[in-house]
């Protein structure tokens, strides 16, 4: 079983994926980590030495070394699900988690760290509110595609497992 967190950028996937995994006990892994650890650099630094088609192609290629790897919990870089066919590749092996969060709390946890995200670029205020709303009228549709949606406001960790759990249980049933 390999689960898919996707979401944008600062929605948790890096948080609650080891959590989910503890309570699952499976391994967890962060694509983004991976990424770095295979290049020895860090994303922001790999993005400024790229242009972004290219490091699509970088995270791409992490992608499929991870879904070599099965029982584990991945939490997928923000726009990674929007490139190729990589939600279609998520959802064929395994099970795609949308973390749903508010474009207010988005803001929030964007503002924090805007100034070292090469993708907002240091975007602060209404050109920050902007961006997410611009996102949100780009990708929705495809982070949608999810086989779970789990909003912020439904609860943590363990709402998100009693999700999974009546999920795998209806798709053994059907």
């Amino acid at each position: 079983m390999r689960i898919y967190l996707i979401g944008y950028k600062c929605s948790g996937k890096s948080t609650i994926g080891p959590i989910l995994a503890e309570k699952l006990r499976i391994k967890f892994l962060d694509l983004d980590s991976l990424i770095e650890k295979m290049h020895g650099k860090t994303i922001p630094e790999l993005f400024r030495k790229n242009d972004e088609i290219i490091f699509r192609q970088i995270e791409r290629d992490a992608f499929f070394e991870i879904m070599k790897i099965e029982n584990t919990v991945i939490a997928t870089g923000g726009g990674f699900p929007c490139w190729f066919n990589n939600m279609e590749l998520m959802d064929r092996s395994g099970i795609t988690i949308y973390l749903k969060v508010e474009n207010e709390i988005l803001y929030q946890r964007m503002q924090r760290v805007s100034a070292q995200c090469p993708v907002l670029k240091g975007l602060k205020g209404f050109s920050l509110k902007g961006h997410i709303k611009k996102l949100r009228n780009e990708n929705d549709n495809i982070y949608n595609k999810a086989q779970i949606i789990h909003d912020y406001n439904d609860g943590g960790a363990e709402i998100l497992v009693t999700k999974i759990k009546l999920y795998l249980h209806a798709f053994i049933h059907n």
